[in-house]
């Protein structure tokens, strides 16, 4: 009896590997077939079409027809962007006048899971042209960085309410933010859109746009990094949390 459950199992486990080589053949064929195909369509004014779809194209098209196959979310499961989770998550801009110092600020949030390099990157209003961030901040999940036009903001005014650790970048988020209405945009070290957000009459980054704060009271998601793009992320908060 043992040695037919041992052949048994030999069996299985060749009739296992066989089957994952049928399907590995597979997936070699599809792509070489699709490719083929484009070859023949394509012609000399097309050749930037052609190399986007070698990339993530043909990886689609193989990923349709594979579903089945066991080796498949290990195949064509997306990773996760090197800048995902990153958000603009507070926004402080009609400062109170009864603390020294004072200034507007805007507090980041990685609520993704990677570590992020923040150098590089860049802020803007509605109206000027991007700030590139220099800094050597490295954000890590869970953490928060705060963005201000000076040091002092944050060492003056909010020095009791700053974790210690909490990396603050200097960088001017535009010539200044309306209190009226404005919007704020947050990109990457390759320029792309990261996230973005309007308050008040503005609605360049959605519409309707988020209610405006009082003076000395911030925006601010609720809960941190809560990121649907509208208006329902956001709270107004009378004590401002930042870096926390």
């Amino acid at each position: 009896m043992l040695v037919a459950v041992l052949v048994f199992g030999s069996a299985s486990i060749a009739y296992a590997s066989q089957d994952s080589y049928r399907q590995m053949r597979d997936v070699r064929d599809v792509r070489e077939n699709f490719e083929r195909t484009l070859d023949s369509r394509l012609n000399r004014n097309t050749r930037i079409m052609r190399e986007r779809r070698t990339g993530s194209e043909i990886r689609e098209y193989i990923c349709n027809r594979i579903e089945r196959f066991m080796f498949a979310p290990l195949f064509c499961d997306e990773p996760e962007s090197e800048t995902s989770g990153i958000v603009i998550n507070e926004i402080y801009d009609d400062p109170a006048s009864d603390r020294e110092g004072n200034g507007e600020w805007v507090e980041l949030y990685n609520a993704g899971s990677n570590a992020i390099m923040l150098d590089n990157w860049s802020i803007a209003d509605s109206i000027s042209d991007p700030f590139v961030f220099d800094t050597d901040a490295v954000l890590l999940p869970g953490e928060f960085a705060l963005v201000g036009s000076s040091p002092d903001i944050f060492t003056m005014a909010w020095s009791e309410e700053i974790p210690d650790n909490t990396p603050i970048i200097v960088a001017n988020i535009g010539a200044a933010l309306n209190n009226n209405g404005d919007a704020v945009f947050l990109f990457d070290s390759n320029g792309e859109l990261v996230d973005s957000v309007s308050y008040g009459s503005n609605t360049d980054a959605f519409d309707p746009s988020v209610t405006n704060a009082t003076k000395g009271s911030s925006l601010t998601r609720n809960p941190n990094g809560n990121d649907t793009d509208t208006a329902s992320d956001w709270i107004v908060l009378t004590e401002p949390t930042p870096g926390m």
